[in-house]
């Protein structure tokens, strides 16, 4: 087989796969399957990037139908899931951590380094998973949960207490919840609150330690406080795939490159640069998985027809 051959083969592939998994419910054992032929080569990441591009041109099923006509055998798909495209595999050091209970107040503090996460299991039940470059501190007594979240991104998936509510303090606010499944983020100037599943609230604690609540998040839902202290609603959004980076990979639907660049660059020491400006505003959709930043990059520079090198000071350049 040569190259163009080869080449024409897993781009088929690579469509092949934009199709079965465009279904309204994709089994766990395709999403694998999709994602073990996804990371066993920088080619296919970078085919499945231009199949999403096809997609939604619509023309990736045309270019199949045509391609497929010269060949023996036809290939049955299913139609199906809209969103995941290409990227490379790194390795995330991921940890486990138990925490004994006890009987006074005692600060427990954690904090991951660029490209770590670290897994909390907390002597209630509830879990958490810290992002990369964050740092909490957990302090429960009989009467109280409280975590505080003093930089980075955490998701907490919180075992129901009535009488004990379990609390996360940022610098701009507090969240409040009982028991449901949400995330939390330190942005440069404010903190994001996006909930998967239950009900969170949004507040202040005064003086007293008395919680006023502002607003109430439910599934689906994301705001920051400073939108809060707007009156701005809620946007409605995708939980699941917005905080795909507790699977370890990021998805991305249409961002400008200079956005993913920035997501990209939280995950490396290796900074990711844009050596044209122009290229800020050039949509990408892809889902990447979180890995060696050289391979990421090669594979974005490959699949947006951008060229990929280093400059003097090791960084990695996207350019024309």
């Amino acid at each position: 087989m040569s190259n163009i051959q080869r080449n024409s083969h897993i781009e088929n592939v690579a469509i092949e796969w934009l199709v079965k998994l465009n279904r309204d419910t994709v089994p766990s054992e395709l999403e694998a399957e999709f994602m073990a032929w996804l990371q066993s080569s920088p080619a296919h990441q970078a085919a499945y990037i231009r199949a999403e591009q096809l997609w939604q041109r619509g023309e990736a099923l045309q270019k199949l139908a045509q391609t497929t006509a010269q060949q023996p055998v036809k290939a049955n798909f299913y139609f199906g899931w809209q969103g995941l495209s290409a990227c490379a595999a790194i390795l995330i050091v991921c940890l486990c951590v138990w925490l004994l209970p006890s009987a006074q107040q005692e600060i427990l503090h954690f904090q991951t380094a660029k490209g770590q996460q670290l897994h909390i299991d907390l002597n209630d039940g509830s879990k958490v998973l810290l992002n990369t470059s964050s740092a909490l501190d957990v302090a429960y007594t009989s009467s109280q949960r409280t975590v505080s979240l003093l930089q980075g991104e955490a998701f907490f998936d919180v075992a129901k207490d009535t009488k004990r509510p379990f609390d996360v303090e940022t610098h701009q606010g507090t969240v409040r919840v009982v028991g449901t499944r949400f995330a939390v983020q330190h942005t440069e100037l404010d903190t994001v609150i996006t909930v998967l599943e239950g009900k969170v609230a949004l507040g202040d604690k005064s003086d007293s330690s008395i919680f006023e609540q502002a607003v109430l998040l439910t599934p689906n839902q994301q705001t920051t406080f400073a939108e809060t202290k707007l009156g701005l609603k809620p946007k409605v959004i995708d939980a699941e795939k917005n905080l795909s980076w507790r699977k370890q990979h990021l998805v991305f639907r249409g961002q400008p490159l200079r956005d993913v660049v920035e997501e990209l660059n939280r995950y490396s020491s290796t900074v990711i640069v844009l050596g044209d400006a122009s290229l800020a505003n050039k949509n990408v959709t892809a889902v990447i998985q979180l890995g060696e930043k050289g391979v990421t990059a090669e594979t974005l520079g490959s699949a947006l027809q951008l060229n990929v090198t280093k400059d003097n000071s090791g960084r990695v350049v996207l350019s024309r």
